[in-house]
């Protein structure tokens, strides 16, 4: 059984959900790029998928790695565990808006700042960091 966790949390708006995002990025921004899009995955020795406590952990870490990149921005994070391989991932959205200064974002996109980062949280965590190059998918 999927297990799904959803989690939109800002310091100021905790009743967003994924539509209202995207609306919110459509109307009131108007930009070409309305999102950025990342997906964060752990192997099931790490945390078990059939423990809701840890597929909320992996969720919480989503969060932390996305406002790491961008600290001034909304974020939608959705972790689940339906993948082929039953490892519970997260799928990061982050609105292109930067809520302080009211522009697009600006950097922290390029794949090396992105896997430094995470990379980073990893250590941080005490966890696994993937080795360049591989997809470690079992």
């Amino acid at each position: 059984m999927a297990a799904s966790v959803f989690h939109a949390r800002d310091r100021h708006r905790d009743d967003l959900d994924a539509a209202a995002l995207i609306v919110e990025a459509q109307i009131v921004i108007g930009r070409r790029i309305e999102a950025r899009s990342l997906i964060q995955s752990f192997e099931s020795s790490e945390f078990d998928p059939n423990d809701p406590e840890e597929v909320q952990t992996v969720n919480d870490l989503g969060y932390e790695f996305a406002k790491k990149l961008h600290p001034n921005s909304d974020v939608l994070v959705i972790t689940h565990i339906d993948g082929a391989g039953g490892n519970p991932h997260s799928h990061i959205t982050v609105i292109n808006h930067d809520n302080v200064t009211g522009r697009a974002l600006q950097g922290n996109n390029m794949h090396w700042h992105v896997a430094k980062q995470n990379d980073e949280l990893m250590r941080d965590y005490g966890l696994r960091v993937a080795a360049r190059g591989s997809r470690n998918v079992d």
